[in-house]
């Protein structure tokens, strides 16, 4: 499901999507990690929360973004293709940025992981 917005209500939108297509197992717990978006925090989705018990969010630490290796991932695309780019469409956007993933995973290593601070805690 793709959303122009980032909204409460597309999120509630997107975990309802997500959860239907998880079979129900007795005792099995569905754990999201999260940024600290408010969207993510809001009465809405705690609502959603207290009606969907097998869900829990874990929320990464603030201002802790280079954590989430999807930040990493748009800042080299940022970088490489968007900074410089123009776009005709959103549509237009969308197949640079696709084609860009498409070519950069044919030569795509693994990410080092350089962290040496102290050890983080979930």
């Amino acid at each position: 499901m793709t959303s122009s917005t980032r909204n409460r209500f597309d999120l509630i939108r997107f975990l309802d999507e997500i959860d239907d297509g998880i079979p129900v197992v007795e005792g099995q717990q569905i754990i999201a990690i999260m940024d600290n978006l408010s969207t993510h925090k809001s009465h809405d989705v705690n609502a959603w929360l207290d009606a969907h018990p097998r869900w829990r969010f874990v929320f990464t630490p603030t201002h802790a973004s280079w954590l989430n290796e999807v930040e990493i991932v748009f800042s080299v695309m940022h970088r490489r293709l968007l900074r410089h780019g123009q776009y005709s469409s959103p549509e237009d956007l969308s197949e640079q940025m696709l084609a860009y993933i498409e070519t950069h995973n044919q030569t795509a290593k693994p990410f080092n992981w350089t962290y040496t601070g102290k050890v983080l805690t979930a």
